[in-house]
């Protein structure tokens, strides 16, 4: 019975009519006897029917037209691949042809350019094919010729070649430019399925979110994937939602419309566990976007980050914006190995950019938990320091009290989360009795009662006994209210940040030594001329309604 032609028979939609095998595949067909080879071979894309493909170059304008800067740089790496492979090819180019070929003229005529490209056509690929003995190298051939043919038996070849072929990270990015030429407008449910099966059969799970993404950019793409999302491999199904979000956010610039938030940090975790020639093949502005969302990702990933961050130059700006970002999370994750090679790698490269200067050095400090100490510390012990987590300055005690008085302290500053009084930031209190307070840096611990003159002293009066009203309303009672206990920040604002000997206390606002309390401290604020009005006074409330009524003082 003679043999009915293939699909690797019949013609494409340009009208050539030779078929095409790799060597990979056996070259000619063999008939098949019964029991003798075994159960048929897995059926390779090649089964399913053509697909239309659409031309590299727009086939709207005309061979007169102009070539665009990103037409002219594409076409000048195919002529650099066509050069390289021409007596394999047996091209025959013509005089303006071949100095494209040479690269002593840079691509300018469009029909120049598409006369030379369409000399590279089934029958010239194939023969090629065909006179190659090793599988790496009819692959590489046909990676290079897919980029810019249009003909689907290309494209199919290279696939079957793929399934040959021991590597395939490069490849990836040569298919994905052949799929975003294909017209998925014109493909049947059934053959997107079958084209979807053979993409899981042929490319790992790694490899798989590239290719899906290279399909997206096809137009007609997402229409047939809808079409077949039904009856599509689940291990593709489950990848449409991540990568369609990433797809936006990452390549479109676009605020994913995707109600799942997990869809974004699933899409962003796929493409980091890619190759690292993907992830460096990526668009510029995808591989910034891509980075900034990979480092506040929950599937931290910091090798594909600093393989991202390569990406851009050591002296640049962006460089110094995507390293310090990076250096931040580091950081917070106390990864400091990391984090220190990458400030090395800043003050290195940006003399000029003094943080990371000042990162190293705290790292390289004393430490009390988190916090790096720096500089000295005052006669009552407080000093400042780095509060490295989150990179923020901090007014740091440590503290060595025997008994308990250490664990008292750390648990009147949790305790006390009200209006003027310095939020802390972290604290630790041994067993032992040793342990440390860290704030928030509002202000620095200072002789500002020198200062008054500059500010607002019925303000600042007023300031201290709300603070002392409200830290007594939470349970909690200063043994004084001496003025160096608080400090002014650079607004003038006046804060409480030290609570020495204070105690736990029932809340009492007509307690005569609250009231005393509160009259002490604004004995040391206000002017005499407004200080003999304060004995008549017999409460808190009265004392604040006084200093309301009595306006700047």
């Amino acid at each position: 019975m003679a043999e009915q032609p293939g699909n690797d028979q019949r013609k494409s939609p340009g009208g050539q009519g030779h078929g095409m095998r790799s060597k990979s595949t056996g070259g000619r067909r063999r008939r098949r006897r019964p029991g003798k080879d075994g159960p048929p071979q897995k059926p390779t894309i090649r089964d399913a029917a053509p697909l239309n493909v659409s031309p590299i170059l727009d086939a709207n304008k005309t061979a007169e037209e102009p070539l665009t800067a990103a037409e002219v740089k594409e076409l000048t790496e195919h002529f650099r691949f066509v050069s390289k492979h021409r007596k394999l090819l047996r091209l025959k180019p013509n005089a303006a042809e071949d100095r494209l070929l040479n690269g002593s003229q840079t691509p300018e005529h469009r029909g120049v350019c598409m006369h030379l490209l369409g000399k590279i056509d089934r029958a010239t690929v194939k023969s090629a094919v065909d006179r190659l003995e090793n599988d790496k190298d009819r692959t590489d051939l046909l990676a290079g010729v897919v980029r810019f043919s249009n003909d689907p038996a290309i494209l199919l070849a290279y696939l079957e070649a793929l399934s040959a072929s021991s590597s395939r990270t490069e490849a990836t990015a040569a298919l994905g430019l052949g799929l975003r030429r294909i017209d998925f407008s014109q493909v049947s449910a059934a053959q997107m399925r079958r084209f979807l099966e053979l993409v899981v059969e042929l490319f790992e799970f790694r490899d798989r979110p590239q290719l899906m993404l290279d399909l997206l950019e096809s137009p007609t793409f997402k229409s047939a994937f809808d079409a077949a999302a039904v009856d599509m491999p689940p291990v593709l199904a489950e990848l449409l939602g991540p990568l369609r979000a990433v797809h936006a956010a990452v390549f479109c610039g676009e605020t994913s419309q995707d109600s799942d938030p997990r869809h974004l940090q699933r899409g962003v975790a796929l493409l980091l566990q890619g190759h690292t020639a993907t992830l460096r093949s990526y668009p510029e502005g995808a591989k910034r976007r891509l980075f900034e969302l990979g480092v506040q990702g929950e599937d931290f990933d910091p090798k594909a980050l600093e393989v991202l961050l390569g990406e851009f130059p050591p002296a640049s700006r962006e460089f110094s914006s995507l390293a310090t970002f990076l250096a931040r999370e580091y950081l917070r994750r106390h990864d400091d190995s990391r984090a220190r090679a990458l400030l090395q790698k800043l003050v290195e490269h940006q003399p000029g950019f003094r943080l990371p200067g000042r990162w190293l050095a705290a790292l390289d400090a004393e430490r009390v938990g988190r916090i790096a100490l720096c500089g000295n510390p005052d006669d009552r012990g407080w000093q400042e320091g780095l509060w490295l987590d989150h990179q923020r300055p901090a007014l740091v005690r440590k503290l060595a009290a025997a008994d308990d008085t250490a664990r008292h302290t750390v648990l009147l500053h949790r305790r006390l989360l009200v209006p003027g009084v310095v939020p802390l930031l972290a604290s630790e209190a041994n067993p032992g009795g040793s342990g440390f307070v860290a704030l928030e840096m509002v202000g620095r611990p200072g002789r500002w009662w020198r200062q008054l003159d500059k500010l607002d002293r019925g303000t600042v009066a007023y300031e201290g006994v709300a603070i002392l009203a409200s830290i007594l309303r939470a349970g909690v009672r200063l043994p004084d209210s001496a003025l160096r206990r608080f400090l002014i920040d650079g607004n003038g604002r006046l804060w409480l940040f030290d609570l020495d000997g204070a105690a736990l206390a029932q809340p009492n606002f007509d307690d005569r030594a609250a009231l005393a309390l509160a009259c002490g401290f604004c004995n040391n604020i206000l002017p005499r001329s407004a200080q003999g009005a304060l004995d008549s006074l017999d409460s808190l409330s009265a004392l604040a309604q006084f200093l309301l009524l009595r306006g700047r003082l």
